[in-house]
């Protein structure tokens, strides 16, 4: 029994030393979450808990949207580029601008899990909030 104990509890350092870490943004998030005084504390956990959830995923697709957005930069410089180059990078960037979208729309249906039906009425700005998570995370 102690064993295995033992062998969870080392998988669960292991698995929390792979996470990456988001110091600055996870800060931003407690922040804005702890002055939203209509949570309650477990409500807070929970939404901080989500969020520090699915951070990795957004990085991930904010740093895809950034290299295809400078793909598409770096093309329209080009004076030969041709039309065929144009719609492909474009397509390259319109497919990770709509796993950006579905992040997104993940996020805020995550948070409104967390609140109240009443709660949820008046949270009409939870996508602001989760943009402004993610331009906090893009600095990162």
């Amino acid at each position: 029994m102690r064993v295995l104990i033992a062998a969870g509890l080392i998988a669960a350092q292991a698995m929390a030393a792979d996470t990456p870490k988001f110091p600055a943004t996870e800060q931003f998030v407690a922040g804005k979450l702890g002055a939203a005084s209509q949570l309650t504390e477990a409500q807070r956990e929970k939404a901080i808990a989500l969020i520090r959830e699915q951070l990795p995923a957004l990085k991930k697709v904010l740093t895809r949207f950034a290299e295809a957005q400078a793909a598409v930069k770096e093309l329209m410089a080009d004076e030969d580029v041709t039309e065929q180059a144009i719609r492909s990078e474009c397509a390259k960037l319109t497919d990770v601008l709509v796993d950006l979208a579905k992040q997104r729309a993940k996020m805020v249906q995550n948070l409104k899990s967390v609140l109240t039906p009443d709660q949820v009425e008046g949270a009409k700005h939870l996508g602001k909030f989760v943009d402004d998570i993610a331009k906090a995370l893009s600095k990162e």
